[in-house]
C-alpha cells in the first residue's frame, strides 16, 4: 500500500481511483467461473479486499466494486453490501447483450437501476469494458502493430457508443438523479449536440 502511495507522491497526484484488471473492466470474466454460488463468492471476497485497499489508502485511493450483474436479486443485495462497506462506486457492465442479457435500458435493469440511485451509487463503464466489440471494429490482416493502434482508437468508439444510448435510450430519464461515469474515454459531454434530436441532458447524469 504504500508503496502505491509512493508511485501518487512522485506523480504529483493526491487521490487514485482503482479498477479491476484480473476481472475485467466490466466484471465480466467472472462469468468465466461457471460455478455460480462460486462465482458470487468471488465477488464478494473482491469487495472486501477491495475495501480494505480504501481503509489502509489514507483517504487517497478508492477501488471500485464490482457486481454480480448476471444474477438481478444477488446484485441488488450486494449494493446495500457495497454501500456498507464505504466503497464509492462500482463497475458495470457496457455490453450486456454480448453475453445473453438484456440491454441496459431493458426492464430487466430496474430494480438494480433503482437501488443503485437510492443508495447513490455512482455506476462506472470503463473504456477497456469495450475491448470485445473493439477487437471486431478492426479489419482482417493487419500487422499486431496497427491491431493494437485500431483497437486503441476503436475503444473510444466503442465506448461512445455507451454514452450516446444512455443520452438517447431513456434510461435517465427513469432515474434521473443516477450518476454514470465513462472512464478514460476522453469525452466531453458538451461535444455531444443532438441538435434537432431535443435531448436535453444534466452533466451529471453522464461525465
Amino acid at each position: 500500500m504504500n508503496e502505491r502511495l509512493g508511485v501518487l507522491d512522485q506523480l504529483g497526484l493526491s487521490q487514485s481511483i482503482l479498477y479491476p484488471n484480473v476481472g475485467g473492466f466490466a466484471s465480466n470474466r467472472f462469468l468465466d467461473i461457471k460455478d455460480a454460488e462460486l462465482r458470487n463468492i468471488t465477488a464478494r471476497v473482491y469487495n472486501d479486499a477491495a475495501a480494505e485497499v480504501q481503509a489502509n489508502g489514507k483517504n487517497r485511493l478508492f477501488p471500485q466494486a464490482v457486481v454480480p450483474f448476471w444474477d438481478i436479486p444477488e446484485a441488488v443485495r450486494k449494493l446495500q453490501r457495497i454501500k456498507d462497506l464505504g466503497l464509492t462506486g462500482i463497475t458495470m457492465c457496457d455490453t450486456p447483450e454480448l453475453l445473453g442479457l438484456p440491454y441496459l435500458h431493458d426492464t430487466h435493469w430496474g430494480p438494480f437501476w433503482a437501488t443503485c440511485e437510492e443508495l447513490k451509487i455512482p455506476v462506472n463503464f470503463h473504456i477497456g469494458a469495450g475491448g470485445e466489440i473493439a477487437q471486431q471494429v478492426v479489419w482482417e490482416g493487419y500487422s499486431p502493430q496497427r491491431r493494437l493502434a485500431a483497437t486503441s482508437v476503436s475503444l473510444f468508439i466503442v465506448q461512445f457508443r455507451t454514452v450516446m444510448n444512455l443520452i438517447l435510450s431513456g434510461l435517465l430519464e427513469r432515474y434521473p438523479t443516477l450518476n454514470f461515469i465513462s472512464v478514460e474515454s476522453g469525452h466531453r459531454l458538451d461535444s455531444v449536440r443532438p441538435g434537432s434530436a431535443g435531448v436535453a441532458v444534466r452533466r451529471n447524469h453522464a461525465r
